[in-house]
């Protein structure tokens, strides 16, 4: 009924073959090596950014960028726990992607 593994059973017999980039979460050389703010963003904690992209950004009752990145910056902060130096330093990234846009 059930077909013994060969050794070689990854998948190239069938023609499938698997990349784990959804399952990638952080990539150092963009993280370390980006000029700015909102790159390096993009680079660390990929998975959940782009969750937060997806259900808290886009559904922000707010219009402006900067607001909205704030909203999603304070559910991120109330996510990892009520203590006051996450909602300082998450909440002073829109202010960093701001300074960031006006240049």
């Amino acid at each position: 009924e059930y077909e013994p593994l060969s050794p070689s059973a990854d998948g190239e017999a069938s023609g499938i073959t698997y990349d784990y980039e959804t399952i990638k979460n952080i990539d150092p050389h963009g993280t370390d090596f980006c000029v700015k703010v909102k790159d390096g963003m993009r680079y660390w904690n990929m998975t959940v950014q782009w969750w937060l992209a997806q259900y808290i950004y886009k559904s922000a009752p707010f219009h402006s960028y900067v607001m909205r990145s704030a909203w999603t910056m304070l559910i991120s902060a109330y996510w990892h726990g009520i203590h006051p130096g996450y909602y300082i330093s998450f909440l002073t990234i829109p202010l960093c992607l701001a300074a960031e846009g006006a240049m």
